[in-house]
């Protein structure tokens, strides 16, 4: 995962919390995050298949 991205979002969202922001932007701002750790799961179970693949092709 970026954690650069990570890390600005999270700023974000915290500097949104205490500015007692609209829930509006709060929920866009998480909805975010939500994506970037939907991606950053898939790509590691991606790369824990691959992984697996190549392990069982060795065996063989």
């Amino acid at each position: 995962m970026n954690a650069n991205k990570l890390q600005e979002i999270r700023e974000k969202l915290n500097r949104m919390i205490e500015n007692s922001s609209d829930a509006d932007e709060i929920l866009q701002v998480s909805m975010e995050l939500d994506e970037l750790i939907g991606n950053y799961m898939e790509r590691q179970n991606t790369k824990k298949n691959c992984e697996n693949e190549t392990k069982n092709v060795a065996k063989k």
